[in-house]
């Protein structure tokens, strides 16, 4: 269905629909893939580097890796709320 916004402005709420749609699996995606990375980084931690400058390095930026997962898991579920809000809005 289509929507007419002011004079000349149409928009497509299927196509709008899709592409929130597409950024959640991209999300979802992504947020495996931290998963992923975070797992085989313990992996190497606890496995191949246990101790020493590199092991100290490493463990560091496991930290920040964890950060980055939960500022992408906040992220993408506040862009899922506002699609669903806008969405429901206009129902």
């Amino acid at each position: 269905m289509t929507y007419k916004i002011g004079y000349d402005i149409v928009v497509n709420e299927e196509d709008c629909e899709a592409i929130g749609k597409e950024y959640e699996t991209m999300a979802k995606d992504f947020e495996q893939k931290l998963k992923d990375y975070l797992a085989s980084l313990d992996r190497i931690l606890a496995g191949s580097v246990k101790s020493g400058q590199v092991a100290d390095n490493l463990a560091l930026f496991q930290q920040e890796v964890k950060g980055l997962q939960k500022e992408v898991e906040g992220i993408s579920k506040a862009a899922k709320e506002k699609n669903n809000q806008l969405w429901n809005y206009n129902r």
